[in-house]
This record gives structure tokens, C-alpha cells and sequence, in this order.
């Protein structure tokens, strides 16, 4: 059972406001997740994992690829606006991460804004995806939701 994007935005259309979120993220068995890890995580190679946006996609992806230099990597990829932007390509965009995960964790350590991690966490799954910074990123989440008690 394959559930489109479109699919996935209905469904998860009140949770939004149930969990108060501004991103969630859909896996195409039609599970929805708060952290873009674990949609990864249970999707494996199999499924598909799709970001999905509070406010209007179109929109969204429309502002995303005045921003992003290289927009024509097509649906799902959308998923991931600012995988590109590891710090290595010099653009001034929403999100610049350090090269090394040292740097990283280093950030995140200091980092008190959970939305500025959960970026820092999609950017990384999208590009370098390496398993030390994914595990500090979710880390800080973690932390940050406890502390919020959400």
C-alpha cells in the first residue's frame, strides 16, 4: 500500500495542531512522525519518508527553490530543502552546519531552540547523513523536549 504526499498532508492535517508542530513527517504505509529519524528509521529502504509542512506545501516548495541552488532534485527531495546547505557550500542560506561532527555536537550542546535542531537534523539525514551526528542531533532533541515536558 503506496499513500501519496497528498494522502499523507490529510492525515496528518490535525495532528498539527494536536501537537502543536510545524513539521511532520509521512512514510508512504501512512505512519506519521514527529522526528524525521524515525520516519527514516522505520521507512529502511522500502518505503518512502516525506516532510510534511503546517502551512501550504505549494508555498513552501515555491520559497524553498528560490533559496536552494540546486532545486531540480524533483518530489521527495523537496523533503529536505536545506540538505545541500552542510556548510560547505557557501551560500547564505536559513542553515549553515559545521563540517565536522565535532563542530556539530559542539552546537548542539549549546543550542536552545529545538526547531533550529530538528533543521540541523533534517539537513543532516539529507546530505552527509553520518551516524555519530544524527545520534548527537536526536540527542539535543531529546534533551530539549524533556526539559519542555512536551
Amino acid at each position: 500500500m503506496n499513500i501519496s504526499k497528498a494522502e499523507l498532508q490529510k492525515i496528518a492535517a490535525p495532528m498539527f495542531e494536536e501537537l502543536n508542530v510545524k513539521k511532520l513527517y509521512g512514510t508512504t504505509d501512512g505512519q506519521i512522525f514527529l522526528l524525521d529519524s524515525r520516519a527514516r528509521l522505520h521507512a529502511g529502504k522500502k518505503l518512502t519518508v516525506y516532510q510534511l509542512d503546517k502551512e501550504e506545501p505549494e508555498a513552501k516548495t515555491a520559497a524553498t527553490k528560490a533559496k536552494t541552488p540546486d532545486a531540480n532534485a524533483g518530489e521527495g527531495a523537496g523533503q529536505t530543502a536545506n540538505a545541500d546547505n552542510t556548510g560547505n557550500n557557501g551560500g547564505g542560506e536559513v542553515l549553515n552546519l559545521p563540517l565536522s561532527v565535532k563542530a556539530i555536537t559542539e552546537k548542539v550542546a549549546e543550542e536552545t531552540n529545538i526547531n533550529v535542531l530538528k533543521e540541523m537534523l533534517l539537513a543532516e539525514v539529507g546530505g552527509p547523513n553520518r551516524k555519530s551526528a544524527v545520534a548527537a542531533i536526536e540527542k539535543g532533541i531529546e534533551k530539549l523536549t524533556e526539559g519542555k515536558g512536551e
